[in-house]
């Protein structure tokens, strides 16, 4: 979701399509505990910047769950 000033923008996607999750820091997000959090689909590449350390890794663990265990075909 990308936030400014006058307004925001949500994507959604579907967990089954999910590729990749990486989990990236600069070295100021190393001394302050925070991450961006890249989520590769097929088409696509969502970034979520600046979130806490251990709820990137969370969430990604989620994600990569949620994607591996999905009965539903991925097309």
């Amino acid at each position: 979701m990308d936030s400014g000033l006058i307004g925001r923008r949500r994507t959604l996607f579907a967990l089954h399509k999910v590729q990749s999750v990486v989990i990236k820091q600069s070295l100021l997000q190393r001394r302050r505990k925070l991450a961006d959090l890249v989520v590769h689909l097929a088409g696509r590449t969502l970034t979520v910047p600046f979130v806490p350390l251990g709820a990137a890794e969370d969430a990604a663990a989620w994600m990569l769950y949620r994607a591996e265990t999905d009965p539903r075909p991925w097309l």
